[in-house]
């Protein structure tokens, strides 16, 4: 009989394994009457013999709606995992932009070493070419003797 296949996907339904339509649907006459292999509508408040199961859907329907978690919990939740992702990604910007600030000045030492090395290689250059008494330091040799002066 169609009232037993419509109690069967009630069952089915409640107990949120549909073999029709998924598990997790809400449960409503069209659902039933789609899990039941029938098409969408067939379950009519109207006629005499649906009542009972319109009835047992209603109540169904209800208890799923008690059963589910509040909305106000889900959007707190949510709110919550929000806002400590926002947190992680603020200190991760803040460290970033330590970071970069540190970059910058390492790199702005850097770039004063390098015209320091080359103002100090050309005074060098210069003294060579003067014929002052240098000491070339890359041509000492690492012994006790000292090095001999450069003319």
């Amino acid at each position: 009989m169609a009232l037993a296949d419509y109690f069967d996907a009630l069952d089915r339904l409640r107990e949120g394994k549909g073999n029709i339509i998924g598990p997790e649907v809400k449960i409503t006459n069209d659902a039933v009457a789609l899990e039941a292999g029938r098409p969408k509508g067939s379950i009519r408040k109207a006629l005499s013999g649906h009542k009972g199961l319109v009835l047992a859907i209603n109540e169904a329907a209800a208890s799923q709606v008690m059963d589910a978690p509040s909305n106000k919990q889900e959007i707190q939740k949510l709110r919550a995992g929000k806002k400590s992702k926002m947190e992680e990604t603020t200190k991760s910007v803040a460290i970033a932009c330590l970071y970069m600030n540190e970059y910058e000045a390492l790199q702005s030492e850097h770039e004063a070493l390098k015209a320091e090395h080359e103002t100090l290689k050309a005074e060098r250059e210069a003294l060579l070419a003067s014929g002052a008494n240098v000491i070339s330091i890359s041509s000492r040799k690492k012994s006790s003797e000292p090095a001999e002066p450069v003319h």
